[in-house]
């Protein structure tokens, strides 16, 4: 562990010591499943959110009474630096707070897995002196508008029509936001997309943004001190860290127009909601969502937060022995079941429900070492081979064919490096368009990007993905997109895509650079 994330670990433990004490549980089923036979030691190394950190350390220190040959070493260091580590193949395991884009699912050096460990709610923490409390009221435009820029003081009319009985000061809101990559970023931004479509046009959703006012800070822990120490000031933190820091924090209005304190009951009452079909565990899962879920009740940020590993677990260079990939799923099945989850109620967190268990452990079944199954689920008949484990996986469905025949133009400023790129879906066409990724060719790497109203963007390197889910291009009509790279560019690769992923056309186009 670098320097800089010791001492943040140190700083964190030091903050939750108090609370991981009291929340251990006794193991309430048997640990015999979970032993290995060998008394060797195996050191499991992971890295990313910040968000599930409590969970995670908590899980380490009970797993040791379970299988004392297992060390568990995680460094909380943030949802982009866990995606990157994973995909350099430097940890076991990585965790995210956000499901992998399609840009980076493309940047990974072998098939990946989703498996959400936990569910959380982030929550807008505040420091305002005069009024010490949590319960202030407000709503995601609201909140969209602060950390746009467009409300800057506390005692702004809107705010004051909400709490009219609160002495909001005239004074200036210190906004505060992430400065590293990070999931809890992917899940606020997700959240203001979805209730303010200003934001989503103009900042957009991700691990990292191009944020128009704030003062930045490294993790939760680092946004939570920050809250902390500076009077008037406004940011976003998981649930877990503001209860421990004893943050006052608000009230926030849901879909269905009530004003939701943060809670494991509010959170929960989301997740039932929403997530009642979700993906195979190696399928796409960028288009999943917790955020302003239906339901009287529902708390309108609540989010799943991942742990990633590759299918093939021989991929990652740092499993070196089937022993040790097997070391890893059984730790994982641990605490993805009863024994592990019943510690994330102590600490503020939503243990998994039993539909999201059952996918969790047919996910383990598919996972193999140089072609062996490491994982039985319960109830199944053991067997060495990967092919036994075909029956817990979900079947993809056949691939759609087009024969829409659409056209990419493309120009680029020799001196801005802008790249204009315009999609036509022609009037006879029979697909709609939700997805463009374009590849920049020479060695040009993507800067950054705009699609239309209503469209994502994600990018890594020479490629950008372009994403909607409401928003396709259907016949007749035309989408324009914006690229500024490091360097001008002679031609694109592009791909177009239905809803589904299946591919419309996939084609390479000349561009004129001016």
């Amino acid at each position: 562990m670098h320097g800089f994330d010791g001492i943040r670990r140190t700083v964190l433990v030091g903050l939750f010591a108090g609370m991981l004490l009291a929340s251990f549980l006794p193991v309430a089923m048997s640990t015999s499943a979970y032993a290995q036979s060998s008394s060797s030691q195996v050191t499991i190394n992971g890295a990313g959110a910040t968000f599930p950190f409590p969970l995670i350390d908590t899980w380490r220190v009970e797993y040791k009474k379970v299988n004392p040959s297992i060390s568990l070493n995680y460094q909380s260091i943030g949802s982009g630096g866990g995606i990157k580590q994973f995909t350099e193949r430097t940890v076991d395991f990585g965790a995210s707070d956000a499901p992998l884009t399609a840009a980076q699912t493309k940047a990974l050096p072998g098939a990946a897995v989703h498996i959400p460990e936990t569910i959380g709610s982030v929550v807008a923490a505040y420091n305002i002196p005069g009024f010490k409390q949590k319960g202030l009221l407000l709503t995601g435009p609201i909140l969209a508008d602060i950390y746009l820029g467009k409300i800057t003081r506390w005692d702004d009319p809107a705010i004051k029509a909400l709490n009219p009985k609160v002495p909001l000061p005239s004074k200036d809101i210190l906004v505060v936001r992430r400065s590293d990559g990070s999931g809890t970023t992917f899940v606020w931004t997700d959240y203001l997309s979805s209730v303010s479509p200003e934001w989503a046009q103009k900042v957009g959703k991700g691990t990292a943004v191009q944020w128009p006012k704030g003062r930045g800070a490294p993790g939760n822990e680092g946004v939570a001190s920050t809250v902390r120490g500076a009077p008037y000031s406004l940011g976003y933190v998981e649930l877990a860290y503001a209860l421990t820091a004893n943050m006052n924090y608000a009230f926030i209005q849901n879909k269905e127009g009530n004003f939701i304190e943060p809670s494991l009951d509010s959170a929960k009452a989301a997740v039932e909601a929403s997530a009642t079909a979700l993906p195979a565990g190696d399928a796409a899962w960028t288009n999943v969502s917790l955020v302003n879920a239906p339901g009287d009740s529902s708390y309108p940020i609540a989010s799943f937060s991942y742990l990633l590993l590759y299918k093939e677990m021989s991929t990652s260079t740092k499993i070196d022995s089937e022993a040790k990939a097997k070391a890893i799923v059984d730790f994982i099945a641990w605490a993805i079941s009863p024994a592990g989850q019943q510690h994330a109620q102590k600490l503020s967190y939503v243990p998994l429900p039993d539909n999201v268990v059952s996918l969790n452990q047919k996910t383990l079944a598919s996972l193999t070492y140089k072609g062996k199954a490491l994982y039985t689920m319960p109830g199944s008949s053991s067997s060495s081979t990967a092919t036994s484990t075909t029956t817990a996986t979900t079947e993809e469905p056949a691939s759609k064919t087009y024969t829409a025949k659409l056209s990419v133009t493309a120009s680029m400023s020799k001196t801005t490096k802008m790249m204009n790129l315009v999609l036509r879906n022609p009037s006879n066409s029979d697909a709609q368009v939700y997805q463009l990724q374009v590849t920049l060719d020479g060695g040009a790497n993507v800067m950054s990007a705009k699609g239309p109203a209503g469209w994502a963007v994600d990018y890594d390197g020479d490629t950008v993905i372009f994403t909607t889910d409401d928003k396709p291009i259907t016949k007749g009509k035309l989408g324009l997109f914006k690229i500024t790279a490091s360097a001008t560019a002679s031609s694109i690769d592009w791909e177009s895509d239905d809803a589904d992923g299946n591919v419309i056309n996939a084609k390479t186009t000349t561009v004129s650079v001016r």
